[in-house]
């Protein structure tokens, strides 16, 4: 489950998930600020307790399963609702695609840290989609 190498600086990549949070407060997006505290630390409690625990237990289990509903529940939510005619649309469309074929198709190859800086931007962008739009999008 714990790989040394490929999951050396996941507790600590999973710090970018705090500049789409910082982000949604600047931009007063309510909403957003929900979403990226959510996935923060959702993510934070499962990498940082993998990184101690180095082993399977259910506790990591339970906090795995729970990181991987937040992410399939709120990703397209986000996308869905902060899908507009613009490039940071198209940014964070391009990013959701690329973190689903890394993950689903060349997780072995590709570490772990690149979906975390891929997740990041793509929430970012998805926050300024939607600030752009933000008298019609209901997460501003």
């Amino acid at each position: 489950m714990y790989d040394e190498v490929s999951d050396k600086y996941n507790h600590l990549s999973i710090n970018l998930f705090l500049i789409p949070l910082i982000t949604s407060i600047y931009h007063h997006c309510e909403l957003y600020i929900l979403i990226s505290l959510t996935f923060f630390i959702t993510g934070s409690l499962y990498h940082i307790n993998l990184k101690r625990d180095k082993k399977l237990n259910l506790k990591i289990i339970i906090l795995r399963n729970v990181d991987i509903l937040v992410v399939h529940s709120l990703t397209p939510c986000m996308i869905y609702y902060s899908f507009y005619n613009n490039l940071f649309c198209f940014i964070a469309c391009m990013g959701v695609f690329s973190i689903f074929l890394i993950y689903y198709f060349y997780s072995i190859r590709v570490p772990h840290v690149i979906i975390h800086i891929l997740g990041s931007l793509s929430i970012v962008n998805a926050i300024e989609s939607c600030n752009l739009n933000r008298d019609i999008c209901p997460l501003c």
